[in-house]
């Protein structure tokens, strides 16, 4: 008789994070997430080495680095005119110049 090992659901804080996955948390592109890891004194995340080629992030740093983004309100100003871009037509309006056949 075999047993077989169950291998326990990781706790959240201790859950590997994959690029992806990052990119998808913080909105950030794959682009920006190295260029914030390359700055000096910047204090997103380092990832680890999972293999020799595979990377992470642990999702308690992912979490605790987003939960210091300051929340940003977007206000429309009332001095700037806004212009809503008008959707196609499905199809072109009826020419006039041609008569039409009613049937």
């Amino acid at each position: 008789m075999s047993q077989s090992k169950t291998i326990p659901d990781p706790v959240d804080g201790l859950r590997v994070l994959r690029t992806a996955e990052v990119c998808r948390l913080t909105g950030l592109s794959r682009a920006t997430i190295w260029r914030m890891r390359a700055k000096p004194g910047n204090d997103f995340p380092r990832p680890m080495q999972l293999s020799r080629i595979a990377i992470g992030w642990r999702a308690d740093e992912v979490y605790a680095w987003l939960a210091t983004r300051e929340r940003v309100v977007l206000e429309h100003s009332t001095g700037k005119q806004e212009t809503e871009s008008t959707p196609a037509p499905s199809s072109p309006p009826p020419d006039e110049s041609v008569p039409t056949v009613e049937g």
